[in-house]
């Protein structure tokens, strides 16, 4: 009930029944515990209808919030929301990798936050995280995180969980984009969609019938090591594979300094070397077709065995017109059925999204078991 009425803003008990299939007495009796506890509160009249006026209810914003952190491999994002997922804070700081100086970096910047929006530590009710790496789904461990130099197994919230006494939960940082384009993206209609991050990484987030899919040992999605390389058995795509090695911006910029052919000096950064292809650079445009191709072969390999209705691209590569065009062509020349191809247009914050989606579930859970 405390989701329908999040989701609804304002609501009545007519629609709340309607929403979660419960009997009307059953509402009734839980709209009541719900008053008591000062979880909602009556929010007016709905006019408009014939016959007797039903009163709407809404979520008591001040009954706690939530904090959302998506850690990368040079930023750490912070964000403070309320239970309709309104941020009221937020911070931002360059990462500092390794075991012992990020965790403890993450408390500091929860502290932070919570004093920028003003609030007390007793109001927090919870943290969802997104992270770079494979995350068990049952031991909460990080693995396969070299962008923030820590161990495969690393308890990456433990601090946090100490600290602040309150419910913490990790997500790798592609699976929570894809949460966060659910909750409020391109994906809010679509049961069946993927999420594709193409930058520094290369991840998948996948929603199936409308839940995460995360795989037995939380690697779903690890599309990095989809054996698309010019050499796919070389025993060098094992840390980061094969697809990652062939297309992330490393090699990209990599590959743009070993080129002789640029009309002036190599890119600097990825984000050059698409501009300098929109001004016609003929080595540009072949890096960034090359890429554009592989990333097809990906996507393609993905719709064979999911079928997604959409996929929804992001990242620093990934958000790239021209990429999404080229990767469009590849798909359609191999896939009878295409899906829709789309770029993000939640940006850079797609993943913070998900934390604050994930954490919001958490603190209504917590919340409807206290009513």
């Amino acid at each position: 009930m405390l989701e329908a009425i999040a989701a609804a803003g304002s609501t009545t008990r007519p629609a709340i029944a309607k929403a979660t299939g419960l009997s009307k007495p059953t509402v009734s009796q839980a709209v009541r515990r719900l008053l008591e506890t000062g979880l909602i509160a009556e929010n007016g009249d709905v006019r408009g209808n014939t016959g007797r006026v039903p009163i709407a209810y809404a979520i008591q914003p001040s009954v706690g919030f939530v904090v959302a952190i998506d850690v990368g491999g040079s930023s750490v994002r912070v964000s403070c929301a309320d239970l309709y997922g309104e941020s009221h804070a937020e911070v931002r700081a360059e990462t500092r990798t390794g075991e012992e100086a990020l965790p403890v970096q993450l408390v500091e910047l929860v502290h932070e936050v919570l004093a920028k929006a003003g609030l007390a530590e007793s109001s927090l009710l919870a943290i969802g995280v997104a992270a770079p790496g494979v995350v068990d789904p049952v031991t909460q461990l990080v693995s396969l995180a070299p962008n923030i130099f820590v161990r495969d197994g690393f308890d990456l919230t433990r601090s946090l969980r100490e600290v602040f006494t309150t419910r913490v939960y990790v997500e790798n940082n592609v699976n929570m984009a894809a949460v966060g384009e659910k909750w409020r993206g391109l994906g809010r209609a679509v049961d069946t969609f993927a999420f594709v991050g193409i930058g520094a990484g290369i991840g998948m987030g996948l929603i199936h019938n409308d839940q995460l899919w995360r795989g037995s040992n939380g690697a779903a999605g690890e599309i990095s090591f989809l054996p698309l390389a010019e050499d796919p058995l070389d025993t060098r795509h094992r840390v980061r594979g094969g697809l990652e090695d062939q297309t992330g911006a490393a090699t990209l910029l990599a590959m743009a300094r070993q080129n002789r052919g640029w009309q002036e000096h190599p890119p600097r950064g990825v984000a050059e070397i698409f501009l300098r292809a929109e001004d016609g650079d003929p080595a540009a445009q072949a890096l960034v077709k090359a890429a554009g191709n592989w990333i097809g072969l990906a996507i393609a390999s993905i719709c064979a065995v999911v079928d997604p209705g959409l996929v929804v691209l992001g990242g620093g590569i990934g958000a790239n017109l021209r990429v999404r065009e080229m990767v469009q062509g590849v798909v359609e020349s191999l896939i009878p059925y295409p899906p829709r191809i789309e770029t993000t247009e939640l940006g850079e914050a797609v993943s913070l999204y998900g934390a604050t989606s994930v954490a919001l579930s958490m603190a209504r859970e917590f919340l409807a078991a206290k009513a």
